[in-house]
């Protein structure tokens, strides 16, 4: 089977009308929210314009903390020269980290994936990631932390409090 027939079984399989649909943001559940891979350039012409005063060319600089992305501005206008930082994720309550970086370790770890290989993926696609030693770290701080307390949650509730949640991530309890 050549190249192009592979390509093509996959442009034909592609069902449009589940690819094309309206994001909700009905759920400010950040686990559940819808999340998508955005190419940097892209996002700068998002800061084309200083967000304050709305002039022109803002001095831009790009930084990366694992999977979030950090935009900070300087407005070019003299009367203006005010900074602006966006910040592409949420964080963690309680943890301080981008809820990205969160939940990329912690989907990891339930999914029994292979960390090494995750993070092989994502320099491949050219996607920001946590090291292999963050991992860890929020493995130790914050993941475990979590699933136990969630774990303790299920049973001690009676599996009542998040009764699709265990059935997606602890089938059987």
């Amino acid at each position: 089977m050549n190249v192009m027939k592979i390509l093509l079984y996959f442009y034909n399989s592609i069902n449009l009308t589940s690819v094309l649909h309206r994001l909700s943001l009905k759920n400010t559940n950040q686990r559940t929210e819808p999340k998508h891979i955005v190419f940097l350039l892209h996002l700068l012409l998002l800061f084309k314009f200083c967000h304050i005063c709305k002039a022109d060319n803002p001095t831009v600089e790009t930084t990366e903390i694992g999977t979030e992305a950090v935009v900070k501005t300087t407005c070019s206008n003299p009367q203006c020269q005010k900074e602006y930082t966006w910040y592409s994720q949420p964080l963690i309550p309680g943890y301080q980290i981008p809820a990205g970086n969160f939940l990329l370790c912690l989907c990891i770890l339930l999914s029994g994936g292979s960390a090494t290989k995750v993070f092989q993926m994502f320099r491949h696609m050219g996607l920001g990631c946590v090291s292999l030693n963050t991992f860890f770290r929020y493995q130790r701080v914050c993941v475990f932390i979590t699933i136990a307390s969630l774990i303790f949650l299920i049973k001690w509730e009676g599996g009542g409090i998040f009764p699709s949640w265990r059935d997606n991530y602890f089938p059987g309890t």
